[in-house]
């Protein structure tokens, strides 16, 4: 992979990835969100400060990650996402919509023909056959 020392600055800095605030130049991360802009100043949908990400617009990711890395991984869970959007977050797990909650307040649940037989905990949530079903013993 070439680095930024190939390429003069005038061939390169539309490319280059930086936080300018025109208010405030060269103060790098501070405690305030500023977006990500390109060299030519268009932003990104994402502001980062020292403490913070935030991202306007839809996320798609076909990995969902925890402070320990992967979720999933150690179950064998390979394919996963999490679709962020102003209106809805939809959880898929290979193609099955999991679970989808809607800005208008609504909350879906897949719906499953029959109850687990196994893994249900106290206090899971179920939609068999569209009657919501809450776990109070195992």
């Amino acid at each position: 992979m070439a680095g930024l020392g190939d390429y003069s600055i005038q061939g390169s800095y539309k490319d280059v990835l930086n936080l300018l605030d025109t208010s405030s130049p060269n103060t790098g991360l501070t405690s305030s969100l500023k977006f990500i802009v390109d060299g030519e100043g268009t932003k990104t949908p994402v502001s980062i400060s020292d403490t913070e990400v935030t991202i306007n617009g839809n996320v798609t990711s076909t990995k969902m990650f925890s402070s320990d890395g992967v979720i999933g991984k150690e179950t064998g869970l390979t394919s996963a996402s999490i679709l962020l959007s102003s209106s809805h977050v939809d959880l898929k797990i290979g193609n099955d919509s999991v679970l989808s909650a809607r800005s208008t307040g609504e909350v879906r649940l897949k719906n499953l023909s029959s109850a687990p037989s196994t893994g249900s905990v106290v206090g899971d949530l179920i939609n068999q056959g569209g009657t919501l079903m809450v776990c109070i013993g195992v």
